[in-house]
């Protein structure tokens, strides 16, 4: 049981190392827990991040290991106390099994010792890496807020290390007071085996003085055990703490999930309302688009019509000042037309006139002519008249025909002139025309006086569109500054969910690792106690062979002693009378070890622990001062004899027990590894 403890010790600080191979294992797999991306850090930031991991991790792992040590030191108290109960009658009685109690106490001390040296240098080492992640957290610059979290860890860091500093020193004092125990023991059994079976006698002397050294000693564990109870208490507390705090978590992971979910289903409102407004902004911009559109376009008739009403009035003015002319030149033409009338009439008159007096002056000459032939021939003038009248009368014909003609051309003018229109009702059709284009130019002023209504009216539209667009402008950016805020809140919220996620999957990942150390124990204690099992029931066969071995020790040992009497009895005889009693002593000792080699099996060892019997007890005879002549001297001698043998057979008994029990112990050490 008690070897089944060590490796039970043993077998608790290699489960500690291997969840700290557990525990750098996962650190891959906490690498999942950064929330900050290598965009956002620089190279120290990250370097100290890592380191600080890798702090906080083998903190745990020290402070695991620091939890077995203490339940290690507890089991070693635990032996030293069964090593001062064992009373001097005990340990003459069961020396074997002190023997044994006091390799486990020094195994385990020892083992205790390199564990904690172990661990102080591990703690060493965290002091400089915390001292390196500090200089790396000044060094770096960015990022303020990310470097005083990590400060915070840090500090954090550094009192639990220094808190396991104090308990590892603690714990290092107990061991070198163990080791002093130790010391003392190993001093105690090299005396031991030097003085062999004197130190046994002198048992009472040591185990009392060993008491009075370590009263103390026991207070002190005490002290200690109270301490190792009031910190799993406060480790109980602990882990009820991180329960709590993990549903606590729980809860407000929830209500941030529901706050999330709020602020989601807000953002979602806020960005449909959001792009309502953006595609009504956008309806209204193309309305105001069109508008602007038919705007330029109205301008462009506008600004068309104005140029078709300056044309029109220009062409106006142009027929009006065309009318003018005319009229003047139709007044001129009328005027010419009537004084060439009066003096074509007057000519006409004048050529009548001429002609009739001409054809009087005709019929005057013709009659001259008749008188001046029928008288006589006239004279020579009166032919020159007569041609010079005939050359006139030809003059007056063509000046008569001219005239005619011009007459004729005349009326033809007139009538052209009469058949053109150029009447009065031309004039007031053409005076109609000009009203006529007078009310259109009225009626083009009033429609661009309407047109110029409607651009006012338009521009007022536009103005009122434009408010309006830049009213759904100010609603558009006071929506995105909420959604911004909204998102934002959605950012922080996310990191703190991401924060809590990954403090959840810490606290998961500590529960798993502490469901694995339960399972594992669990696992231990059953192989423990299989293993128990199977070493009682070996210890149980051992015994039934050590009390087989152990009746036939007492037969054999019977026998003998009934020899030794025998002999005793002879040598008492052979004193008085040797030469009576040789030949008789020689047929006793023929007939007694015949009769040892009937009773027992051929055994080398017995016969030669019997002769070193019978030389003690030569010696004893001889160093007796004094024998009594009574038989009863010889009895009281027989009883000594006995009890040498006896405590001289025990003896080797037990060490042969002791060496079967550490060869055992050392058999399931091996196999278990």
């Amino acid at each position: 049981m008690d070897s089944d403890s060590v490796l039970e010790a043993s077998s608790s600080v290699d489960d500690v190392d291997t969840t700290r191979s557990e525990l750098g294992s996962s650190k891959v797999d906490d690498t999942s827990l950064i929330l900050l991306s290598d965009e956002e850090l620089n190279g120290d930031l990250g370097n100290a991040e890592e380191a600080l991991r890798r702090i906080e991790l083998d903190l745990a792992f020290a402070s695991e290991k620091l939890c077995n040590l203490n339940i290690l030191m507890m089991r070693v108290a635990i032996k030293e106390g069964e090593l001062e109960a064992f009373d001097s009658a005990k340990e003459k009685e069961n020396s074997s099994e002190l023997i044994e109690k006091a390799l486990q106490f020094d195994f385990l001390s020892s083992f205790l010792n390199s564990e904690v040296k172990e661990l102080e240098s591990l703690l060493n080492s965290l002091k400089g890496d915390i001292l390196a992640t500090c200089r790396l957290i000044a060094s770096s610059d960015n990022h303020e807020r990310y470097t005083i979290e990590m400060e915070e860890k840090l500090k954090d860091c550094e009192e639990t290390l220094q808190q396991l500093l104090e308990q590892v020193a603690e714990i290092r004092g107990q061991s070198d007071t163990l080791q002093k125990t130790v010391t003392e023991l190993r001093g105690e059994e090299t005396g031991k085996t030097d003085n062999g079976i004197d130190t046994f006698m002198n048992g009472k002397s040591l185990n009392t003085r060993n008491k009075m050294q370590t009263v103390e000693q026991q207070r002190h564990f005490l002290r200690m055990l109270e301490k190792s109870l009031a910190r799993e208490l406060d480790l109980e507390k602990k882990v009820s703490e991180s329960r709590l705090i993990e549903e606590e978590l729980k809860i407000k992971l929830q209500s941030a999930r529901q706050e999330v979910n709020y602020l989601e289903e807000e953002v979602v409102k806020y960005v449909e309302r959001f792009f309502e407004a953006d595609s009504s902004a956008e309806v209204l911009s193309g309305i105001s688009k069109e508008l602007l559109g038919r705007l330029q376009i109205l301008q462009f008739n506008l600004i068309g019509s104005a140029q078709r009403e300056a044309e029109l009035r220009l062409k106006i003015d142009n027929i009006f000042e065309q009318l003018k002319l005319e009229e003047n030149d139709h007044q001129k033409r009328e005027s010419s037309l009537k004084a060439s009338l009066k003096e074509a009439n007057h000519k006409l008159v004048m050529a009548d006139s001429v002609v009739t007096a001409l054809k009087e002056s005709e019929i005057l000459l013709k009659r001259q002519i008749e008188e001046q032939e029928s008288s006589t021939n006239g004279s020579q003038e009166q032919l020159i008249l007569i041609e010079d009248l005939k050359e006139k009368l030809s003059k007056s014909e063509a000046l008569c025909k001219f005239l005619s003609e011009k007459n004729l051309e005349l009326g033809e003018e007139l009538r052209v002139l009469n058949g053109s229109g150029i009447t009065p009702e031309m004039v007031n059709a053409l005076e109609k025309r000009m009203r006529e284009s007078d009310v259109l130019l009225q009626r083009a002023v009033a429609s661009a006086e309407a047109s110029e209504e409607n651009q006012k009216m338009l521009s007022v539209a536009i103005k009122d569109m434009e408010n309006t667009i830049e009213d759904l402008k100010n609603k558009v950016s006071k929506a995105e500054i909420r959604a911004d805020g909204a998102e934002n809140k959605c950012i922080i919220l996310s990191e703190a969910n991401a924060e809590l996620n990954e403090e959840l999957d810490f606290l998961r990942g500590k529960m798993e690792l502490f469901e694995g150390l339960l399972t594992r124990a669990e696992d231990m204690k059953v192989r423990s106690a299989k293993d128990i099992r199977y070493r009682a029931d070996l210890m149980v066969n051992l015994v039934m062979q050590l009390t087989v071995e152990r009746e036939r020790l007492h037969k054999q040992i019977s026998s003998l002693v009934k020899d030794n009497g025998i002999l005793v009895m002879k040598l008492y005889q052979m004193s008085k009378d040797p030469e009576k009693v040789g030949g008789k002593l020689s047929s006793a000792d023929n007939s007694s070890f015949p009769s040892t080699t009937s009773t027992g099996e051929p055994n080398e060892q017995i016969v030669t622990e019997h002769s070193a019997a019978l030389d003690k007890m030569e010696e004893n005879i001889k160093n007796t001062s004094t024998m009594s002549q009574v038989p009863g001297g010889s009895i009281s001698q027989q009883e000594g004899s006995r009890r040498i043998d006896v405590g001289v057979l025990s003896l080797k008994g037990m060490l042969v027990a002791a060496l079967i029990l550490l060869i055992a112990a050392v058999a399931t050490k091996l196999f278990s590894r």
